[in-house]
């Protein structure tokens, strides 16, 4: 839908409706759409060709091949610095021995692991995220709610466990990539 990431044209799709069919409160609805179409025009923009040339921050060695980790938000009150190294700690406690010293070259691997904070609605809780891509297709996903400020080892465990319950997953998908339907092996009338 979005898949060049414009938000010039997501504004321009929010406003096609006429202000006089909405009303007084248009300035209102087009807050509303804007706010509701935002989270899909970056999620689009994760298989964009502009992120897959971004450098991940790290790779990790998976069942399929290199898969290349990147940050896209800290958790709130700590640098991306930090936070990296959180996230780096806490895959090496999951996977020992197949987080890769340095990073490669280009073309990175299509295979992606995307870790992202987002502050919760309830005060004083970060909902801590991990997808794996393949490509611009998602196929593993991971989260966890972790308090601010929480101490580093509290941080680094809750990494661990999604980095173990998402390599898993990731492990799976491999071995069976996608699902088979019902009716595939069925004859046809």
């Amino acid at each position: 839908m979005f898949g060049r990431c414009d938000l010039v044209a997501l504004i321009r799709a929010s406003t096609m409706v006429s202000p006089r069919l909405l009303g007084r409160g248009w300035l209102s609805a087009l807050a509303v759409g804007l706010a509701l179409a935002l989270p899909l025009a970056s999620a689009s923009c994760t298989g964009s060709p502009a992120t897959l040339a971004l450098p991940p921050d790290f790779e990790v060695m998976t069942q399929a091949g290199v898969a290349s980790v990147s940050i896209r938000q800290p958790l709130l009150g700590m640098t991306n610095a930090r936070f990296k190294e959180m996230v780096r700690t806490g895959m090496e406690r999951a996977a020992p021995g197949r987080v890769l010293g340095s990073p490669v070259n280009p073309p990175f691997p299509l295979r992606r692991i995307v870790w992202h904070a987002n502050p919760t609605a309830s005060r004083g809780t970060t909902r801590l995220g991990v997808n794996a891509f393949d490509g611009a297709i998602p196929y593993a996903y991971e989260q966890e709610t972790v308090a601010n400020g929480a101490p580093t080892a509290t941080v680094a465990s809750a990494v661990e466990a999604m980095s173990t319950r998402l390599l898993a997953a990731m492990e799976a998908h491999t071995t069976r990539p996608w699902p088979v339907p019902a009716h595939a092996g069925a004859a046809l009338p």
